[in-house]
């Protein structure tokens, strides 16, 4: 999970002074009387407990999930669904964690890393998410490209798999 700590960035920060990157890091707790947004900390509950089947809930029927491995956007809840849980079982190793969080509305950036087979994997995850706390978008990036490489096979053998 992350560190304790979540940026929120309001609108648009200021790239040349600090003071106001400093102004847009807000601590959780003041921020939001201990409570994240709704979807996120829905997010984080699943991801803890390596819980897919409460993924239902969670998103959006028109949801669009992004991957680095694929070229094109994948619209739908089944698919988005298909992908996240195929993503849990290659990257939910021990060593995934969530390192650093940046919160706004309805939208989070959710830093993370891990070690897959001996090979540092760092990425995040983009999510937008609806009044009614269902994810509608949740884009992917990793990084660098030895991890991606590593990743994207292990998914590709996931995905044709049949259910």
């Amino acid at each position: 999970m992350s560190n304790g700590r979540i940026i929120l960035i309001r609108d648009r920060i200021d790239p040349v002074g600090a003071a106001a990157l400093a102004s847009a890091i807000i601590d959780r707790e003041a921020n939001s009387g201990g409570h994240m947004a709704a979807a996120v900390d829905h997010w984080h509950r699943l991801m803890a407990a390596r819980e897919v089947a409460g993924l239902h809930d969670l998103i959006a029927d028109d949801c669009v999930f992004q991957s680095p491995a694929v070229h094109s956007p994948q619209v739908g809840k089944a698919i988005t669904i298909k992908y996240l849980s195929a993503a849990q079982t290659v990257l939910g190793r021990p060593s995934f964690r969530y390192i650093e969080e940046w919160i706004g509305e309805k939208s989070a950036v959710l830093e993370f890393e891990l070690d897959l087979d001996g090979i540092h994997v760092n990425g995040v995850d983009i999510i937008h998410w609806n009044e009614d706390d269902k994810i509608t978008n949740f884009r992917v990036m990793i990084r660098p490209v030895k991890a991606l490489q590593a990743v994207m096979p292990a998914m590709a053998e996931i995905l044709a798999a049949p259910n």
